[in-house]
């Protein structure tokens, strides 16, 4: 009983010393993160002022040190609408983009055409946030952590999308408008080539949004549940603070294994 008093006490201690820490970039062009509706869903989610790192910014020229430093570092990035999408047409931009590792979720229709960063061949879409507002495959709505395949209702407001009929090289539709069925949602795993035929170097979502929005009470559970597949326990490092309680479980443990003994 000892024994396995002493060993619940040092795995309390381990998991009480850890947690999960991920840096995470906003590519937008507001100088309030805050103010973006994207920070809302993912604020929810990770721990940001505490083991979780945000960074934001239009980041509009890769190579400056400071940029190449951060986007290199993150695990995840999301484009907001809030970014000017003829900000990222200069030399090198797009491929260097879209090679980087992170995973990326992209809500901007204007920036995933060819004319930009080139995941999607065509033109932007349709879009309508009125009652279940997404038609979610069968892939679609397991990746989203949503069931069956059905319409959802995703968007409180201000869902966006590419047209119908584009091109989207190895990406997958997972989603589409109910109303002009206008594509919304478009999932590429990495390795995976973009319509212009260049090869992500980390998993890519486009999930379009108009600059505004907010999501329903099943749009953010399926953000969440993307994060969840987007963001694996890849970093696990002790909290600060967290190393004067994993030495008093320990101690407490030793204490008690010595009165064992006597």
């Amino acid at each position: 009983m000892m024994k396995r008093n002493v060993l619940t006490l040092i795995l309390l201690a381990l998991s009480a010393a850890t947690a999960q820490a991920a840096n995470v970039v906003i590519v937008t062009s507001v100088a309030d993160v805050t103010t973006d509706s994207w920070y809302t869903p993912l604020n929810s989610f990770f721990d940001f002022g505490g083991a979780d790192t945000l960074s934001f910014g239009s980041f509009t020229d890769h190579t400056l040190t400071g940029t190449q430093d951060t986007l290199e570092a993150a695990d995840l990035i999301v484009f907001t609408r809030n970014s000017n999408s003829g900000s990222y047409v200069n030399t090198g931009e797009v491929a260097y983009w879209n090679s980087l590792d992170a995973a990326l979720i992209m809500s901007s229709n204007l920036l995933v055409r060819d004319s930009r960063f080139g995941w999607v061949l065509g033109d932007i879409g349709a879009a309508s946030a009125t009652g279940s507002e997404t038609s979610l495959t069968t892939a679609g709505a397991a990746y989203l952590g949503l069931g069956a395949a059905d319409d959802y209702d995703l968007f409180t407001n201000g869902p966006a999308s590419m047209a119908p009929a584009n091109t989207n090289g190895d990406g997958v539709v997972s989603g589409t408008m109910v109303s002009g069925n206008g594509q919304s949602v478009i999932h590429w795993n990495a390795g995976d080539a973009a319509a212009n035929g260049d090869v992500f170097g980390g998993e890519r979502l486009f999930f379009g949004t108009d600059k505004s929005f907010a999501l329903s009470a099943t749009g953010a559970t399926a953000i969440d549940n993307v994060l969840r597949t987007m963001i694996p326990a890849t970093a696990i490092i002790p909290e600060s603070g967290s190393y004067a309680l994993l030495a008093g479980l320990l101690a407490l443990c030793a204490v008690a294994m010595k009165r064992r003994e006597s």
